[in-house]
């Protein structure tokens, strides 16, 4: 029988009950924390190619290069082989057509794109087509294929669509660049109209935005924007300001080329038994034009 201070009869004392309150235990209790969200809503591609270069559908069966331009930035990519496909008009893939592609193609904000064709197989220069067999047949069609899922942006998505371009193969084309046919639409003096150029045949797209410009008569460039239209054979300029009569330059560098890479007075494939023009090792060549 247990006494009123708590102690038995045996002489021991009780275990000390302790009471813990539901705010004392909750306390000392840790917390579960769950996290909800909706998830995250399906981003759908949207970069597309939004050209290519020549903008024509006639090549020379030693076309150099194609240039892709993207809607966006895409990423920076090495080994895109298996992103392009060009086949034949039978349908069937040609084998191996590109060089391999690289990094190094990509311009500055990687919107373009450049792919060369084999040079193996398209120049006569380098004697190795006879074995490899003709990459591109003058009279034949191919088709350029740009795949859709592979090819990413500078987001991680692919290409919203397939894009393809048809074209058709004429003669090779081996004659040099010569500024004497190419023909300028002279502008209005006092006016800002535009000074246009012809040229026979369509050039290289990229090298015509950066190949050509206007110098006035002291040998200073004159500013203004640059268009290229008419399947790259129409370059025109819009002077920032009014022209002014006086004395003008067309002032075309060395690097300009055709679409199978002939420059001005340099046929891309020189035969080592031709006497090679001395004269051609000119930086830039001049135009010269008035505004009365």
């Amino acid at each position: 029988m247990s006494s009123g201070c708590g102690v038995t009869d045996d002489g021991e004392s009780p275990p000390i009950q302790t009471a813990i309150s539901d705010t004392e235990h909750r306390a000392t209790t840790a917390p579960v924390v769950e996290v909800l969200a909706n998830p995250s809503p399906a981003v759908e591609p949207t970069t597309v190619v939004s050209s290519v270069f020549p903008s024509g559908n006639r090549f020379p069966e030693n076309q150099l290069r194609l240039y892709i331009d993207f809607s966006a930035p895409m990423s920076n990519v090495d080994g895109l082989e298996e992103h392009l496909r060009l086949l034949d008009n039978r349908g069937e893939a040609v084998d191996e057509p590109f060089l391999p592609l690289g990094e190094k193609f990509w311009d500055h904000d990687y919107r373009r794109y450049s792919v060369f064709f084999d040079p193996r197989q398209v120049k006569q220069v380098i004697r190795s087509n006879e074995k490899l067999g003709q990459l591109l047949t003058a009279g034949n069609s191919y088709t350029l294929i740009i795949a859709p899922r592979g090819w990413r942006d500078a987001n991680g998505l692919p290409l919203r669509e397939e894009f393809r371009k048809e074209f058709v193969i004429g003669p090779a084309d081996t004659t040099p660049l010569d500024p004497a046919s190419w023909h300028l639409r002279i502008p209005a003096v006092e006016t800002n109209q535009r000074l246009a150029v012809s040229f026979p045949e369509p050039l290289d797209h990229g090298l015509l935005l950066r190949g050509l410009a206007v110098e006035s008569a002291d040998g200073s460039r004159i500013d203004g924007d640059v268009e290229v239209t008419n399947w790259e054979t129409r370059w025109t300029f819009t002077p920032a300001q009014r022209w002014a009569a006086g004395s003008y330059t067309l002032a075309a560098l060395s690097i300009l080329e055709d679409l199978a890479g002939n420059r001005i007075g340099v046929p891309f494939e020189i035969d080592a038994f031709d006497p090679i023009d001395e004269r051609k090792d000119a930086e830039t060549y001049r135009v010269q034009f008035e505004i009365r």
